[in-house]
């Protein structure tokens, strides 16, 4: 059956793949910071960094419709180390207004995370903004653990051993597996949002 909207999705779609490599030098590119709060006393425990793409022509669009156009050029090694150094700008920024040193997590593409010299790299923008790694959270995907266990482990392992925590995002899609917990020394699961929305209205969901 026809649908207009499919042209439309699929118009857009090609506009984005085509723009997308002038995003950066353009200024497009924007960092949200979403709360993450302690729903008992109110407390800003950490936040969460969104990247949006503000489009001349489409508004805002979210990563969701970008970043896997971004991972199949290879643009997003670019756009994560741009990301990075933008949130560690703003951090400093908040440091030297005084505000308390909350926690900050950044979702990283598998790609970028099992770029050779990864950590590296992360630690050389870290230390140029003169900051203390353990402000970060760093989150992968369950997918990512399984494309190179051994580099993923060790880079862990590295990563843990400056202060900077791991959270495990999306976690009971998929293949989820306790072992990976037990294994890795996760620091924080994300639990998938089809188990949470449903928690006060059906008793599965609120047992899992």
């Amino acid at each position: 059956f026809y649908s207009s909207d499919l042209d439309i999705q699929n118009y857009k779609e090609f506009i984005i793949r085509n723009d997308l490599h002038h995003a950066l030098e353009k200024g497009q590119l924007k960092v949200y910071y979403q709360p993450i709060v302690n729903i008992k006393t109110s407390e800003i425990l950490a936040v969460e960094v969104l990247l949006r793409w503000e489009h001349p022509d489409w508004g805002i669009i979210s990563s969701d419709d970008f970043i896997y156009l971004a991972e199949e050029s290879g643009f997003i090694i670019d756009i994560g180390n741009w990301l990075l150094r933008e949130v560690c700008k703003n951090y400093r920024q908040w440091l030297n207004d005084g505000l308390p040193a909350i926690k900050v997590a950044i979702n990283f593409s598998s790609i970028q995370f099992l770029e050779e010299g990864f950590v590296k790299n992360l630690k050389n923008i870290i230390r140029e903004f003169e900051l203390d790694p353990n402000f970060l959270i760093m989150e992968i995907t369950e997918s990512t653990l399984m494309r190179n266990a051994d580099k993923t482990t060790s880079d862990i392992r590295n990563l843990k051993s400056i202060g900077i925590q791991v959270a495990l995002d999306d976690f009971g899609t998929g293949y989820s597996s306790l072992a990976y917990l037990n294994s890795l020394n996760i620091d924080i699961i994300k639990i998938d949002g089809s188990f949470i929305r449903k928690i006060h209205s059906d008793q599965t969901s609120k047992i899992i």
